[in-house]
């Protein structure tokens, strides 16, 4: 292989947080997404048609930050997609 395994996946791979099994740490949950480098590869899904949120700001992990948020709800779509 030319490249690592970790890097061939977060090229080819995204993951949906729609539902979220999280810790009850919200931390423990972050310290997570910071080890494993996933912040470019998690993307915000419903899970439609099963409603397991009020709204879709309830379905994010507590703690995590505005750039994250962002990331989630469109940025990591929008790269993925190339859509601006």
């Amino acid at each position: 292989m030319e490249r690592p395994p970790s890097e061939v996946i977060r090229d080819h791979v995204r993951m949906t947080i729609a539902p979220l099994d999280r810790p009850d740490t919200p931390q423990y949950l972050l310290e997570v997404i910071d080890q494993l480098l996933c912040d470019d590869i998690l993307m915000f899904s419903t899970d439609y048609p099963h409603a397991h949120f009020a709204n879709s700001a309830d379905a994010l992990p507590d703690g995590i930050s505005a750039e994250l948020q962002t990331k989630i709800m469109s940025g990591n779509a929008h790269a993925t997609y190339r859509l601006g």
